[in-house]
C-alpha cells in the first residue's frame, strides 16, 4: 500500500466517523427548526488531527530531474570505457492534489462537509485544486465558483501530475441499466495515483466498491 493510499484511507475513516447525515430524495417540504446550544465551542475538526494528516499529505516526493548527477555520470562513463553515459538526478517536491466532490445540489450537506475538510487541509498548506460534479464527472465545476465549468479531459491535461481524490458513491460510476462500469471511467487512468473515498460503510460494500 502506497503512502498516498494509506493517507487517503486514514482520511476516509475520519470522514466516515463524523458522518451522521445521508442523502435521501423526497418531495415533502422540510420542517426546519433552529436549535441553539450554549457553551459549545468545540471545533468541527480537531486541529491536531488535521495537522498530522496535512503533514503526511505534504511529505515530499522524489521526481526525476533534468540535471545531471555528476558523480554517477562520471562513474558510469568510466565503467563504459569512456563513452559518455549521462545519469540524471532527482529532486524533491511537494505533492499536489486534485479533489473531485460529488455534489447533488448547493444544499448537499455531505459535499459541504467534505469542502470544510478540504479547507482545513488547505489551511495547513496542502496544495489542493477542487471541483464539484453531479454524478457524472465528465463536466466539473470549480469549487471557487470563479471559473466556467470544465470537461474532465481538460482537467486531466491541466492537473495530470496531481494526485487524484474522488469523493463519491460508487453507484454513479456504473450504468443503471446494465450494471457495467461507465466508459468514461477510463478518463481517470490519466492519473497514476488516484483514490476514491465513499461514505458507504465498508461492511455494506458491493461489487461496485470492490
Amino acid at each position: 500500500m502506497t503512502l498516498f493510499t494509506s493517507l487517503a484511507w486514514r482520511f476516509w475513516w475520519y470522514w466516515r466517523a463524523r458522518l451522521y447525515l445521508k442523502r435521501r430524495a423526497t418531495r415533502r417540504q422540510p420542517e426546519i427548526q433552529r436549535v441553539s446550544i450554549s457553551g459549545f465551542d468545540e471545533e468541527l475538526f480537531p486541529s491536531v488531527l488535521f495537522l498530522r494528516i496535512a503533514q503526511g499529505f505534504r511529505r515530499r516526493i522524489r521526481v526525476p530531474s533534468n540535471e545531471l548527477d555528476v558523480d554517477k555520470t562520471v562513474e558510469k562513463t568510466v565503467r563504459g570505457g569512456g563513452w559518455f553515459a549521462p545519469v540524471y538526478g532527482y529532486h524533491q517536491i511537494l505533492p499536489e492534489y486534485l479533489v473531485l466532490i460529488d455534489r447533488a445540489n448547493y444544499g448537499d450537506h455531505q459535499a459541504r462537509f467534505v469542502k470544510e475538510m478540504i479547507a482545513q487541509l488547505s489551511h495547513n498548506e496542502v496544495l489542493i485544486a477542487g471541483y464539484y460534479f453531479d454524478g457524472d464527472p465528465r463536466v466539473c465545476f470549480p469549487m471557487t465558483g470563479k471559473e466556467p465549468p470544465s470537461k474532465l479531459r481538460e482537467i486531466a491535461v491541466k492537473y495530470g501530475q496531481h494526485r487524484l481524490v474522488v469523493f463519491s458513491d460508487a453507484d454513479s460510476f456504473f450504468s443503471s441499466l446494465i450494471g457495467e462500469p461507465e466508459p468514461w471511467l477510463d478518463f481517470f487512468s490519466s492519473w497514476s495515483e488516484r483514490a476514491i473515498l465513499t461514505p458507504k460503510p465498508s461492511e455494506h460494500w458491493g461489487y461496485q466498491e470492490l
